[in-house]
């Protein structure tokens, strides 16, 4: 009995031991920190890299906390662990915390990157996050809190990361990870802040939308469904998964439901005026209006608008995007530069004419000091970037892998993954007038003191190929 009683007097005091600690942060500069650990089964573990890892191209070249090549990361060779599980798992943890984190995927063949909670002593899991297919060459932020729930109270969880290739390839893909962060507690609301990351998953971020009729921009909260729509995205970008929220607004498209074009506006709080005059605002946008219906069917106009507000009713249009977009049903990364110079809002406006079903989201705005990171770079893996369609009689088309169908000519494989699974923006010459442009327009780049180069690569093929 003395001996029964001692094991639940040191099962109590590692219990007490596992929350005692309030938060862990790990920015690998100096090895993996204590809280984090491979798992013994590892067919191929995490491991600790700097700058670029390969000549193909793949994982990142910097880290994310410093942002240079002599930073340390902590990344996985998928490839080389075929098709084995790859884990990286916390210590035990008691009670609700926010695990914060910042990923890199980029690569040809670059397999899916899940994070779940594991109960320690059951075989219980909860998934959060989960993302596959390349990211495009960029760190992003995911945070999510870890709920202490079901028989994780009896035993404590252990959040795990977990890598996983597709398929047994040669193909290399490298996953990354930095700034681990284990917080007690649920995430903080950034409602005041828009500088910090606003996922929408654990609050609305105190954005609003005035009701029009019987539609209004809506808040889908962590892990509900809010609407009736069909066309709601399977999960929202921040997590990839249904337990994430956005905003979005969309119709159901009854014959009668709309007479002409109808706009909605979501709005943020009050901002106070940044540090610096130039900014960029980041923020995902979801869109879907593609949908096949009767010959008098059709969704007329459908696009999204990001602005900046001031209190005196004035307002500077960032950018514009419309239905010509191309990149329907996928979450697409969007950066505009922004020159705020007193307090300000965020505001989103949709615009929808259409008598089938039809939705427009948004997901993990942020603004950032500053010029934009990426100004005029795009490798259209996640969309055409700061790129416009400008005035011309026709659009360029994003695609991936062969663009040769319905009798085109093209690329099977982009330029920067040089695969089947990179994509590129295309445009045909087939069925078209001859004379026809189709213009693709960069972003405003101001007078400045140095000189911009301009580099591209193009792919030209077929009789009557234009120029």
């Amino acid at each position: 009995m003395a001996l029964l009683r001692s094991c639940f007097l040191v099962l109590a005091l590692l219990g007490l031991y596992a929350s005692a600690q309030s938060s862990y942060k790990c920015d690998f500069e100096n090895g993996i920190c204590s809280f984090l650990s491979n798992d013994r089964r590892n067919y191929e573990n995490w491991k600790i890299g700097r700058g670029k890892l390969n000549s193909a191209d793949t994982g990142p070249s910097v880290d994310h906390t410093l942002g240079t090549d002599q930073g340390g990361y902590l990344f996985v060779n998928v490839s080389a662990a075929k098709t084995y599980d790859v884990k990286l798992q916390t210590i035990n943890l008691r009670g609700d915390y926010c695990v914060r984190f910042f990923y890199h995927m980029y690569g040809a063949d670059i397999g899916s990157l899940t994070v779940y909670a594991q109960s320690s002593w059951y075989a219980d899991s909860k998934e959060y996050f989960f993302r596959s297919k390349t990211q495009g060459d960029r760190w992003k932020e995911a945070f999510f809190t870890a709920r202490y729930e079901r028989t994780m109270r009896y035993s404590g969880y252990n959040v795990v990361f977990k890598a996983k290739h597709a398929s047994s390839t040669k193909i290399r893909g490298d996953i990354a990870l930095d700034d681990v962060e284990l917080t007690q507690g649920k995430c903080a609301d950034t409602k005041w802040e828009a500088e910090k990351l606003c996922s929408f998953d654990d609050y609305n971020c105190g954005y609003t939308s005035l009701r029009r009729m019987s539609t209004t921009w809506e808040w889908k909260a962590e892990g509900r469904r809010t609407s009736l729509l069909n066309v709601l995205p399977k999960g929202d970008h921040t997590l990839g998964t249904s337990l994430g929220g956005y905003w979005f607004i969309g119709v159901s498209g009854s014959s009668w439901s709309q007479s002409g074009l109808q706009t909605y506006t979501l709005t943020s709080p009050n901002y106070k005026k940044p540090q610096t005059p130039l900014n960029c605002l980041h923020f995902y946008f979801y869109m879907d209006g593609d949908g096949a219906g009767f010959y008098w069917q059709k969704v007329d106009e459908l696009y999204l608008q990001a602005l900046i507000t001031y209190s005196s009713s004035s307002s500077i249009v960032l950018v514009t995007k419309a239905k010509n977009t191309t990149r329907h049903r996928v979450w697409t990364y969007m950066e505009a530069k922004a020159e705020i110079s007193k307090n300000y809002q965020i505001a989103f406006t949709a615009g929808i004419k259409s008598n089938l079903p039809a939705l427009v989201a948004v997901d993990d705005i942020k603004l950032f000091p500053g010029n934009c990171p990426e100004a005029g770079f795009c490798d259209f893996e996640d969309g055409k970037c700061t790129w416009i369609d400008g005035d011309g009689n026709y659009t360029w088309v994003m695609k991936r892998g062969n663009s040769k169908a319905n009798k085109e000519t093209g690329p099977s494989i982009d330029n920067t993954l040089g695969t089947g699974e990179g994509s590129y923006v295309v445009v045909s010459t087939n069925d078209k007038t001859p004379g026809g442009t189709a213009n693709l327009e960069s972003e405003f780049f101001p007078p400045g003191d140095k000189d911009l180069c301009l580099s591209f690569f193009y792919y030209l093929k077929g009789q009557n190929v234009g120029k």
